[in-house]
């Protein structure tokens, strides 16, 4: 389990890493560019979306920082770290997203660094079933009931 636990905190952290760039990315790009004479940032949708940007990328910190804390102190379990990397991956997504949104046709150019991690993110959310399979380790351990179960028909 210690091997797998470890992975499933540095998965979460790095996304956090990784997001924590492309905020200050954002930010400079955005006070920089100009529409209709003012810049990105003065528009309410952009700053709904910089707001819900900055939003997932402290929540993420938050629970990253307390599974380390809960790994550190040995209390942490499979089911949890599973579900922080479900919820941090899912959450990573959402801010890469939004990040590509908001610079339109350069948010899918790795010049920015948000395509990139679009791209990275996107890869461990759908990796092998990576999130789906999280969610069911997590649920496992709050129902006590498994539902992965192979297939009697192969």
């Amino acid at each position: 389990m210690e091997a797998s636990t470890n992975t499933q905190i540095g998965c979460g952290m790095r996304h956090r890493e990784v997001h924590t760039v492309d905020w200050n990315t954002m930010e400079v790009v955005l006070l920089e560019r100009k529409q209709f004479g003012a810049p990105l940032t003065a528009f309410q949708l952009n700053q709904e979306k910089l707001i819900r940007m900055l939003g997932n990328i402290q929540a993420m910190s938050a629970l990253g920082w307390r599974l380390c804390k809960l790994h550190d102190t040995g209390k942490m379990t499979s089911g949890q770290a599973s579900l922080g990397k479900a919820w941090i991956t899912k959450q990573a997504r959402e801010t890469a997203a939004l990040g590509k949104e908001l610079l339109g046709g350069n948010g899918i150019v790795t010049d920015f660094h948000v395509g990139k991690a679009f791209c990275d993110v996107e890869s461990v959310y759908s990796y092998e079933g990576s999130y789906d399979v999280d969610t069911l380790i997590a649920a496992r351990e709050i129902t006590g009931i498994s539902s992965i179960r192979p297939s009697s028909r192969l």
